[in-house]
């Protein structure tokens, strides 16, 4: 038995990866251009998440909508980190974390766990922005 999902009439405030979506059959697109190809990869997907690991743009999935070859069905599957920030996250090592050590001044940074007093003397220490850019005293 199939489940019948009614669909939205307009577009979602936002493309969230958890949104199911389902697209049509035959995608109106010119075989043998970009597009078309593009479509062909990510037609199948069930999910604004997988639609866009498959090759999609955001711009693509307003398009389809506005044209009628995406439904955006009224259900979410599940709140989800986009996939982009998934590769970019890693696990933080315990030995690299901790505070940070005070300095006088930007200019007198040494590592990355230097930082600079904001707010006074009972201010909170926070990191030196630009570590890199300057060249650090020897």
């Amino acid at each position: 038995a199939t489940e019948e999902v009614e669909k939205m009439r307009s577009p979602p405030a936002r493309w969230d990866d958890g949104l199911r979506i389902r697209y049509a059959k035959d995608g109106g697109k010119t075989p043998g251009t970009l597009s078309f190809d593009r479509y062909e990869k990510y037609r199948h997907a069930k999910t604004v998440g997988q639609a866009l690991d498959l090759g999609a743009k955001k711009a693509d999935l307003a398009w389809d909508f506005k044209r009628g070859l995406l439904d955006v069905l009224d259900a979410v599957a599940e709140r989800s980190t986009p996939a982009a920030k998934r590769a970019r996250m890693a696990p933080i090592d315990p030995k690299l974390a901790g505070p940070l050590s005070a300095i006088k001044a930007p200019a007198a940074a040494r590592g990355l766990r230097d930082g600079v007093k904001a707010g006074g003397a009972n201010g909170a220490v926070v990191p030196v922005v630009g570590f890199g850019t300057y060249k650090l005293k020897k």
